[in-house]
């Protein structure tokens, strides 16, 4: 399970760095709506930058489309005009209450180098994980706690039986 979970950790980190580089050309993203027509859902990434929206209306509205959809469109201007009341080092968060339209909107920006960052942490520690094995058992070395084994077939520190090479 440990092997599957980095696995996937890499393959996000591969997609994220992907996503980086188009992210200079290219404005996309996928939104859902939910089937009452009260909230909206969007995953963007622009600029270097991930975003995530979210519309919640009070009252029900056509504006909103149900269901799944995508787009990609060149860059022309910002990620978004949501306005950020906190924004640092490419962070950033918003909140915002309209009367007019009767709706509240949430707004988080999470740099793509920082994904990047996360993603790698798992099969980094795969990576350790595996050289350490392989010097271990190159040494002579107890997988488990890294004893000694010489003449032993169990670790006389942890009583781990001795793989043979």
């Amino acid at each position: 399970m440990r092997t599957f979970i980095s696995c996937v950790s890499a393959a996000l980190l591969v997609a994220t760095a992907v996503l980086w580089v188009d992210s200079y050309r290219y404005w996309s993203g996928i939104q859902w709506g939910d089937t009452d027509r009260r909230q909206q859902w969007y995953l963007q990434s622009g600029r270097g930058q991930t975003a995530i929206y979210i519309h919640i209306r009070d009252e029900l509205s056509w504006h909103f489309d149900p269901g799944w959809s995508a787009w990609r469109t060149p860059i022309v201007s910002n990620l978004s005009d949501f306005p950020l009341t906190w924004k640092w080092a490419g962070f950033g968060f918003g909140a915002e209450r309209s009367e007019k339209w009767r709706q509240s909107d949430l707004g988080l920006l999470v740099p793509h180098w920082f994904l990047m960052l996360l993603f790698a942490v798992l099969p980094l520690l795969s990576v350790r994980r595996y050289v350490r094995h392989r010097s271990r058992i190159r040494q002579g070395l107890c997988l488990a706690c890294g004893y000694e084994l010489r003449d032993f077939a169990k670790c006389p520190e942890c009583g781990a039986a001795r793989m043979a090479a």
